[in-house]
């Protein structure tokens, strides 16, 4: 499978739900993602409340086991509303004004929007799998800042020692943000076999997703 795609923040959970898409169950599923954000930075902008812009080009390799039935990923969802892409985009592309453009976020807009849309997409994935909050063993959030991950777990009731926070260590590295958080998790003896694991991310335009997945 191989996509280019402007989802931004969201691209890891679009990347997993392609495994659902397009894997046969029979074996392991590779994914090798790379994230391009930095040309679309303009670095001389001063940063201010609610517009945390620390992103670094990062690649990750991913590889989803397929040793046993019960484990992998269980569901996807995925979201988009484009009546909100003014609020976070890039204003430039090939196709529109043939330059690479920067990246627009209205910061306030985004994360009193974030919340309820990553929340509610959880709730999805809750109901797809008859699981709850408390059957979470770790949260692993696209690492936007800790306001957003702070607020999107306190409404899920899920406590703070659940969630792998790791905006402080890489800022927010955009798509690349939940792959290199699981891989901290995981480094570090967090996250085990058998452990369930959600994930969730919210990008441009808006478009957002949930995964829920049994490590």
């Amino acid at each position: 499978m191989n996509d280019d795609i402007g989802l931004e923040c969201r691209g890891n959970i679009r990347e997993t739900g392609g495994i659902l898409d397009h894997g046969d169950g029979s074996g392991e599923v590779f994914v090798l993602q790379q994230d391009g954000v930095p040309p679309l930075l303009q670095t001389n902008l001063i940063v201010v409340s609610h517009a945390i812009i620390a992103v670094h080009d990062k690649a990750l390799a991913q590889q989803q086991p397929g040793e046993a039935s019960d484990r992998g990923i269980l569901t996807t969802h995925l979201r988009s509303d484009g009546r909100h892409k003014s609020k976070l985009y890039v204003d430039g592309g090939p196709s529109s004004t043939r330059t690479v453009g920067y990246l627009r976020m209205e910061g306030r807009e985004v994360f009193k929007h974030a919340v309820g849309m990553i929340t509610d997409v959880i709730y999805d994935a809750f109901k797809a799998t008859g699981t709850t909050a408390e059957d979470i063993d770790w949260f692993v959030p696209h690492q936007a800042n800790k306001r957003i991950i702070d607020a999107s777990a306190h409404k899920l009731h899920i406590p703070p020692q659940k969630v792998v926070l790791t905006v402080d260590l890489h800022g927010n590295t955009s798509a690349a943000s939940i792959p290199l958080a699981l891989s901290v998790a995981v480094k570090d003896g967090r996250v085990k076999k058998g452990d369930l694991v959600l994930l969730e991310a919210m990008g441009g335009g808006f478009t957002w997703g949930s995964a829920l997945l049994r490590w």
